[in-house]
């Protein structure tokens, strides 16, 4: 029982750092971009992107781009809450709480930093579609990632891992492909979703991973003492 308990602790420590240090990451990549966007140091770089996207434009990928971007938008709430639902019904609460506080404090953020930073949407050429809201950060990018990051964490000790980490990144890395090439968000809008939504679940994954931690050392100490 010790040696199961001290490996189980190990395990649980590692995952902790690793959250912690992405979390750190992704919220030092978001304020390092937000702070260069708040100054207009990104202009260019955002400009040169979007246009040689606008390039490859044709009536082909105008049709597949514009029926296939909201699997970004409102799909990922029903995908969410789908998974959510499904985890609640095999009683996996632990999961459930990732998928759920992920998704919807990751909605939640992005109103906020719409609203704080409220940055204009690109205007380059003719859209093939209407956003009205705020550019940065983009609201798809972050659902996505958010979408994304979460699926890969529950999944990451069972034998799906590779298949949903492949599947899910470029799940949200394609959505970010559609929000540039509709010209409706620029390349930082993108990038800067991605972090936030990356620190954001960390935080609730350590979170989580750190009241488990102290939930079953009880538990398991109590198991022994018994």
């Amino acid at each position: 029982m010790k040696k199961s308990l001290a490996k189980w602790h190990i395990h649980a420590v590692s995952a902790l750092s690793v959250l912690f240090v992405l979390f750190s990451v992704g919220a030092a990549g978001f304020i390092k971009i937000a702070r260069e966007v708040s100054e207009r140091e990104t202009k260019g770089f955002d400009e040169s992107i979007l246009k040689a996207l606008h390039a490859i434009a044709s009536p082909v990928l105008d049709t597949l781009v514009v029926a296939t971007t909201d699997l970004g938008g409102w799909m990922v709430i029903i995908w969410g809450g789908l998974i959510f639902t499904w985890l609640v019904m095999k009683k996996k609460w632990y999961k459930a709480i990732i998928i759920g506080a992920g998704l919807g404090g990751a909605e939640v953020l992005n109103l906020i930093l719409k609203a704080l930073f409220a940055r204009p949407r690109p205007e380059l050429w003719e859209r093939l579609i209407v956003e009205q809201s705020f550019s940065f950060p983009s609201g798809h990018a972050m659902a996505s990632s958010a979408l994304a990051f979460t699926v890969i964490l529950i999944l990451w000790r069972t034998k799906w891992r590779i298949p949903g980490l492949i599947g899910m990144l470029s799940s949200m890395v394609y959505i970010g492909f559609t929000r540039l090439y509709l010209g409706v968000h620029y390349p930082t809008d993108i990038v800067a979703g991605w972090l936030v939504s990356g620190a954001w679940v960390s935080l609730v994954g350590f979170v989580v991973a750190y009241y488990a931690r102290r939930t079953n050392t009880v538990t398991q100490s109590h198991s022994h003492d018994s």
